[in-house]
């Protein structure tokens, strides 16, 4: 017969769950890292035609420059951290966490009427 001491049960619970929650934890950061780059979408601004085209997983938008009616800027600690667009057609774009961002948003003003461009000195979402 197979006896175990209770104090050694009690030791071993505490330890247990914590493993129980450290693996979840690496499994939580597995899935984020699976998705990678593919968890956003690619944005293209042809200059020539004056366009932009989004695409992600199987669904692709386009819409012209001239088409964007409001810009939204927003700076956290002096560096660009978010662009919103609205276009006339009433689609909105929330870009974040892309490396050229200064750009996009350079390419964005030019095509924007000035009183419709927001730059916001803080963050929000």
């Amino acid at each position: 017969m197979f006896i175990v001491d209770a104090e050694k049960i009690s030791g071993m619970i505490l330890p247990a769950i914590g493993l129980y929650y450290f693996v979840q934890g690496l499994f939580g950061l597995y899935k984020k890292f699976k998705k990678g780059r593919t968890a956003y979408p690619t944005f293209e601004i042809d200059n020539e035609s004056a366009t932009v085209y989004v695409n992600h997983k199987n669904a692709a938008v386009s819409f012209p420059l001239s088409d964007i009616d409001k810009l939204r800027l927003q700076y956290k600690s002096g560096q660009l951290i978010s662009i919103l667009l609205d276009t006339k057609s009433e689609l909105k774009l929330a870009i974040n966490g892309y490396e050229n961002l200064e750009a996009m948003a350079e390419v964005f003003w030019r095509f924007t009427p000035t009183c419709n461009i927001k730059v916001a000195t803080w963050f929000h979402r």
